[in-house]
């Protein structure tokens, strides 16, 4: 009777302790320049802000910048808009990689998601740790993901337009601490590439945020 009473102790004080977990701060949104920095900082990415994006005048509270490497490459775009008070839109996608092993461009390689993922739960804020999100998409993309087959291209095109990017892809559909969002991933020769991710509490929303040829809603 003992032995269960503490093992309902050690539960009950586990549960308090998640639910009494500080969340991350949410930055201001739209989202500055300063805040995309310190968010690479804080994930341990030498990452920088480059150029503006450019919006129509319609599309107000928000804002778009490209990222760069340490190199000065693009690695990725932020897209960020304050739909109201408390309705907020953040969409991260990750440029092309190029290497031997695969010289068309893929976006994200796997070895590399841990601080990129890291660095999108920071820009929108709400997760009980920095990890929280990567150890969600890690744990459930491959076994609960969408996927959808990549129509290969017309082989009479010159290379490397005769070659699809990816052969399948994945749409994971995922939440974590009550944040929702949503993942979309590239497959090719069995290797699994990052392309963009997308987090809203905002209502109707990511019904437009689709990539073209990419898996609808499950």
């Amino acid at each position: 009777m003992k032995r269960r009473f503490l093992v309902g102790l050690i539960v009950a004080l586990c549960l308090l302790c998640a639910c009494g977990r500080e969340r991350l701060p949410s930055p201001e949104y739209p989202l500055s320049e300063e805040s995309i920095e310190a968010a690479a900082q804080a994930a341990g990415l030498d990452w920088a802000v480059g150029e503006a994006v450019a919006y129509p005048v319609e599309i107000r509270e928000q804002t778009g910048w490209t990222v760069n490497d340490g190199d000065g490459r693009m690695i990725a775009m932020v897209s960020s808009r304050a739909v109201d008070e408390d309705q907020r839109i953040l969409i991260v996608q990750f440029m092309g990689y190029k290497s031997e092993a695969y010289p068309l461009e893929a976006s994200m390689p796997k070895a590399d998601w841990e601080k990129a993922v890291r660095f999108a739960a920071l820009l929108f804020g709400e997760f009980t740790g920095e990890d929280r999100l990567y150890q969600d998409l890690i744990g459930n993309y491959e076994t609960k993901g969408t996927f959808a087959p990549v129509e290969p291209p017309d082989p009479g095109l010159p290379y490397p337009l005769n070659e699809a990017r990816y052969t399948e892809t994945i749409r994971w559909d995922g939440q974590a601490d009550g944040v929702g969002y949503l993942a979309w991933i590239g497959r090719r020769m069995e290797e699994d590439y990052l392309e963009m991710l997308l987090f809203s509490d905002a209502e109707g929303y990511p019904a437009h945020g689709y990539p073209t040829g990419w898996p609808a809603n499950k």
